[in-house]
């Protein structure tokens, strides 16, 4: 059996002395994984978010089957001197593996995901992080919408979220409690907000309020914990004083 997709790489692990499990995912095939054997040509398309046209081929489709990409992008390239867009994409790649079933198409997540890894060299790649977390809460079932209040329907002044459906709070309808509801960062309610460069204080925010439902309805439900790249990520922003602009 044999097929041709595009891919993007998202974890990488040794199989035997000269060979390498590689997990891809795929626009038509989902999260997928084969083998590739060491070379030269093989160090040019090992990294994690690097974009390729793949092709797989196994005598059964059960098979762990074998890879023969060609490499076109490479957002390693881009940004190996940046250690905090490094945790960003390690983040994105652990987060893709450990939430999506192997072998199920996902071509929204993909499409984000590729976006992702072709913006990382712009100002504004963490929006696209952000997105890219919310849309993997919504395959769980967990839709943020920040919109309008959930309790009046408000559009203005919303500065709560609640911890139960995810939907925005105004400041009149959530005051008498407060002590309940997550802060909403008033980033995400601009109307343009993906034009606007985060500082590392507002993207830290958003990370965080995105913790939250990551381990109340994915991580945590499962017993897991979340990606240790992303608390890097975290740590990294904490001491940073700008992502691509200062603050």
């Amino acid at each position: 059996m044999q097929w041709k997709d595009q891919g993007i790489v998202i974890s990488l692990k040794r199989f035997g002395e000269n060979k390498i499990i590689v997990t891809c995912l795929t626009n038509e095939h989902g999260r997928h994984m084969g083998v590739m054997r060491l070379s030269k040509k093989a160090e040019q398309v090992l990294h994690l978010g690097n974009f390729c046209e793949l092709s797989w081929q196994a005598r059964l489709p059960e098979h762990l089957g074998t890879w023969h990409p060609e490499n076109i992008y490479s957002a390693f390239a881009t940004i190996f001197q940046d250690p905090l867009r490094l945790e960003a994409l390690n983040t994105a790649c652990c987060l893709i593996e450990k939430i999506l079933p192997e072998r199920e198409p996902q071509k929204e997540i993909f499409n984000l995901f590729k976006e992702f890894v072709f913006n990382l060299a712009h100002e504004n790649w963490a929006w696209f992080l952000i997105e890219l977390e919310f849309i993997l809460l919504r395959y769980a079932g967990i839709t943020l919408d920040f919109s309008s209040c959930a309790a009046t329907g408000d559009k203005q002044n919303l500065v709560f979220v609640s911890p139960r459906t995810g939907r925005a709070i105004s400041n009149s309808a959530g005051l008498p409690y407060k002590d309940k509801l997550l802060r909403l960062p008033p980033c995400l309610t601009e109307a343009n907000r993906h034009e606007i460069p985060l500082s590392s204080k507002e993207f830290l925010t958003v990370l965080e309020l995105n913790e939250y439902f990551l381990e109340r309805y994915l991580f945590g439900l499962h017993g897991l914990k979340l990606p240790e790249a992303r608390e890097r990520l975290k740590n990294r922003l904490s001491r940073q004083a700008y992502i691509a602009r200062p603050e």
